[in-house]
Parts: structure tokens; sequence; C-alpha cells
């Protein structure tokens, strides 16, 4: 495990709801028309969210069989999916954010959710072009807190563990992000603030996106150097 924060960097792998993504207004609509519960508590849904659903579903239906849980699951799919475009936005900072990492490095979204959900949001606020590669729960065998995921991104892009870095507002990240030997910096957009980010293992927490180009610009230039002294003759 890593102690410091890579010096230089290729891959910048972000995680998606309450990190880029604000679809927490989606997700409660769905929570309750799945559950039949209108009455449902919004912050009892927001606080489980960047868990995969099956679990979060289960914090409200202990006693429900697997084959009911995957029930409520394809359910709570189908309410989400029509709202998931016009009931979310993207988080300050991430916007400009991508276009200043555009370019620069690999950039790769690594979320609990389905891949589809991600991929029409990201679509419906024109940011999807930005990423090389989304990695949604369909393509992990054990998803965060489990390193495979991020694993699985870099070794797609071809990139190394310690010249990477992922970006997530749950502990949940932060621990994927320490057992995968990456670079590890919380945001505290989502349901955690910056002790529970820092105990998880964060490198660096930050408020919001709008801090992250002055915390990787040193590190982006760093790798572009090196890179022309590999390249020169």
């Amino acid at each position: 495990m890593p102690c410091c924060f890579p010096p230089a960097l290729n891959a910048v792998l972000f995680d998606f709801d309450g990190t880029l993504i604000d679809a927490s207004e989606a997700i409660v609509r769905a929570f309750r028309i799945t559950l039949d519960a209108d009455d449902l508590p919004d912050g009892a849904i927001r606080s489980l969210i960047g868990k995969p659903l099956t679990q979060m579903l289960q914090q409200f239906r202990p006693l429900a069989s697997p084959s009911q849980i995957a029930a409520l699951v394809e359910r709570y799919r189908n309410a989400f999916l029509p709202l998931a475009a016009s009931h979310s936005r993207p988080l300050p900072g991430a916007i400009e954010t991508l276009a200043f990492l555009r370019g620069k490095v690999h950039l790769a979204i690594v979320t609990t959710r389905m891949s589809d959900g991600a991929v029409q949001m990201l679509s419906a606020h024109d940011m999807l072009d930005a990423f090389d590669l989304v990695i949604g729960l369909e393509h992990v065998d054990h998803p965060k807190p489990h390193p495979q995921p991020i694993l699985r991104a870099l070794a797609i892009l071809g990139v190394e563990a310690r010249r990477s870095v992922m970006i997530g507002d749950t502990p949940d990240d932060m621990k994927a992000a320490r057992d995968a030997e990456t670079g590890a910096i919380g945001v505290t957009t989502g349901a955690f603030d910056t002790r529970a980010l820092e105990k998880a293992g964060a490198h660096h927490v930050i408020a919001s996106l709008t801090e992250l180009d002055v915390l990787l610009r040193q590190p982006i230039e760093m790798a572009h150097r090196q890179r022309l002294e590999f390249s020169a003759p």
C-alpha cells in the first residue's frame, strides 16, 4: 500500500454517484416507487447511496428472499431509468474538471451501479465523451470496497496503479483505492465528511471537484515530462 500520493499521473478514475453526478432525487423517487413507500425518509435512502443496489434494498427488506430481492432490483431499474436524466445533475466542478483533464490522462468511471444508468446520465449531461471506459457492477465479481473494479479498469487502460488516482465520496471508494495501491482522493459532496474519508485512507480530501485541477496539475505535468524524456532520441 503506497504511503504517498502518486508524483506522476496517467489515469484518473472517478466514482459516479455523489462524486460526478447527483442522482439522489431520482434514486429516492425510484426507491419509494419500488417499495410502495411514499413516506420512506430521504435520509434513510441517501445514506446508502454508493452501495450496490441489492445491499440497499436488503436494508429495507431484510427478510426478503434472494428471488424477492431480484424482483425488487428489476422493479427499481424500471422506475429509475426513466427518471435518471431529468432528475440528476452534474456536481459543482464536474464539467470543468473533465475539460481540464481530457486529453491529458486516461479517464474512467468505476461505479457500483449498473453501467447503463451511468452512461445514460453522462450522455444526458454531455459528459460521456470525456471517458475512455465505464466499469459498472456487471463487469466485476466483487464491487467496491474490493479493489477489483479499479484493477480491472487499470488493466484495460494499460496503466500502472502507482500512476493512477481514484476519486470518490465514500469510505468504500477510499478503501478500494488504497487496496488497489492507487492514490485516493475523497470529496465531501456525498454523505461522508472529511474525517470518515481520511479514516478510510484518503491521501487528500476536497470539498468539491473545483479543487481538483490545482491538486492534480503537478502530477499530470510530471507524467508529461517523463513521456517527453522517454521519447527523446
